[in-house]
Formats: structure tokens, sequence, C-alpha cells
């Protein structure tokens, strides 16, 4: 988990204690732990993922977003004071965001067309597609736990209204991830190994709506122009 925090960042913990004698690890390894989580989470039909005060530089990334397994995603991406409102269904993926966003991609011209306005594209758009991949509940959470130092248990703890037992990455930028001690093993929190910063996993499998937006700007057809 040694990129996690920073992979979203770019779009993107304290040393564990024993665990209880009362509440064994649910896995023999740590290890084995994550990729029983992983692939509860991959092979789960939609999850909310809520990230809150991930350190990016001078400012901070939040996002609140729907992935629906097989369709895509659908959410709001923080940057400091910048909005990014996404959605993606397949392979296309619409974008609403300030005049300030659209700047750094098309200067003036693009500002003045596109702010406050959906705007459509190809999800794989260059400079578009890291924020399109958190959309994919597949992706998501293999670049979340694609790199990571050597793992221990953490103990654990309640996340929500679920005990929860901790994986931690003893690396020196690794986290923690709160896996659900009962039932299904789904992610429920990641947290940093220090400052500010959470992610929680919620609503698994709960019905969820993914929509095209209305009124949208076609980027392919203004460029064959």
């Amino acid at each position: 988990m040694r990129r996690a925090l920073h992979v979203l960042a770019i779009c993107a913990l304290a040393a564990g204690v024993a665990l209880p004698a009362a509440a064994a690890p649910r896995a023999a390894t740590p290890d084995e732990l994550l990729a029983q989580s992983v692939a509860a989470a991959k092979s789960a039909s939609s999850v909310r993922v809520v990230a809150v005060g991930i350190p990016n530089g001078s400012s901070r990334l939040g996002f609140d977003l729907h992935l629906v397994a097989g369709k895509g995603g659908a959410g709001t991406i923080k940057i400091g004071r910048q909005r990014i409102d996404l959605v993606r269904i397949g392979h296309v993926a619409y974008f609403r965001a300030g005049a300030s966003f659209w700047r750094q991609y098309g200067g003036e011209a693009a500002a003045q067309l596109f702010a406050g306005r959906w705007v459509k594209m190809p999800s794989s758009t260059p400079g578009f597609q890291s924020l399109t991949q958190l959309t994919d509940i597949s992706q998501f959470f293999t670049g979340l736990t694609s790199s990571h130092g050597a793992l221990k248990f953490g103990g654990t703890k309640t996340v929500g209204r679920q005990q929860a037992i901790g994986i931690v990455d003893t690396s020196t930028n690794g986290g923690t991830l709160w896996v659900a001690a009962s039932g299904t093993p789904y992610p429920l929190e990641l947290t940093p190994p220090s400052g500010p910063g959470i992610v929680r996993f919620t609503q698994w499998n709960t019905p969820m709506r993914v929509a095209t937006p209305a009124n949208v700007i076609d980027l392919s057809k203004l460029k064959k122009k």
C-alpha cells in the first residue's frame, strides 16, 4: 500500500499492536488477508468511496465516488478549492468543472467554453485518464494496493458499526487498510501512517445509479471542426 494515498493524490501507520486473542486474524498472514480483501472488492457490484483531507502539495484532495462494476462511476473530486464533477459510463467520460480547471488543459478559450458545462470525451483522453480510472472498481482497488512494503497485522477497531482488522504497511510511506473482521472481508477504511487524510469504503453492493448528464459538449465533435 506504499502508493495508495499517493495514487489518490495524483488525480492524487503507526506501528501496529498485537491482536487480542478474541479477535484472531481471519487469514494466516496479512498478505493473505490483503489478497482476500482486494479480491472481494473487485468482485463487488458497487461501492461508495469517500476520501477526506488527502495531502496534495500545498492543498488537500478529497472525493466522493460511487463505483458500479461493469458500468462505471460518478461523483465529485475536490482539489483545494477546485471541484470536478465526473461521470464515466463504459469508455465515455463526462467532466464538469470551473474555469480554473479548464484553463490548465486548454487555456483561456477552453475556460470560457467549458466552465460549468458537462464535457464529453473518451475515458482514455490524455490528461484525464488518471481521473477516470478512479471510477473503475477493479482498477481502483488494484492500484490502491499494488505496491507495498512488509505487512503485519495492526490490531482491531470499529469502523462505522463494523469490527475491522488492520493490515499495516510497515514501509515509510505505508498506511493501514482496515478490513471487515466478519462476513465478506471488504476494505472499510484506509488511513495514513501519520497526519491528515482518510479514505472510507461503504455501501458495498448497494444499488447505485450512474446516468448520462444532459446538455453535454462533445469534445470529439469540436476537434473535428
